[in-house]
């Protein structure tokens, strides 16, 4: 076992419920923002006419390629954008990520999106830390994503905020063994006992 006085605090990850929204990926389901939890999201709002959208998308490229573990959404935010011009769209500009509409407009009254594309970013904490209109560069999003350092470990635990490991040498691998250990320990103090017993009323 290893030194009691070593600790080690888990961060636990947990989206800010105020924010959440429902949008359609392009295979007609809907799903809602929290799935997403876990990791920072860039959300991208966009339509698939507007020119600045294609720039912006190719910064989210190199994003995308630079920083696998941040998830990136874009939605456009035009209703008239049909499934079929959105996945033309993704095809056309490489967007390997998760691409949606937001068909119920939650998105577009929550961030208020008057111009596009604009782009919210939301952080290790479960919160809005970016909020930004017009075409972000990568630089930009490098400098939301690098000023928002990874805790020590995250989970999407919405219960608790964090979490205290004691002992770190114990893992949930180790810690049944241990207590099958006390048990057959248990067991083996209790026949002894036993025998004990027989033993003194034999002489007696």
């Amino acid at each position: 076992m290893g030194n009691p006085n070593n600790s080690t605090t888990i961060i636990v990850t947990s989206m800010d419920s105020s924010l959440d929204f429902e949008f359609q990926l392009l295979n007609s389901t809907s799903v809602m923002l929290s799935n997403y939890e876990g990791n920072p999201i860039v959300l991208d709002f966009f339509a698939t006419w507007a020119q600045p959208c294609i720039t912006q998308e190719a910064e989210l490229a190199k994003v995308h390629d630079h920083y696998p573990n941040i998830t990136i959404i874009s939605i456009s935010i035009d209703l008239s954008d049909s499934i079929a011009a959105l996945s033309d769209f993704q095809n056309n500009n490489n967007m390997t990520w998760v691409v949606g509409r937001d068909f119920k407009e939650e998105a577009t009254n929550y961030f208020s999106i008057t111009s596009i594309p604009t782009l919210a970013y939301i952080g290790y904490s479960g919160s809005v830390l970016h909020h930004n209109s017009g075409v972000q560069s990568y630089t930009t999003i490098s400098t939301w994503i690098t000023s928002d350092p990874e805790p020590i470990s995250s989970t999407s635990v919405s219960s608790t905020n964090v979490l205290t490991i004691s002992d770190t040498s114990l893992t949930t691998t180790t810690l049944p063994h241990i207590t099958s250990g006390l048990e057959f320990l248990i067991s083996v103090l209790w026949l002894v006992g036993i025998g004990l017993y027989h033993s003194k009323r034999t002489r007696i």
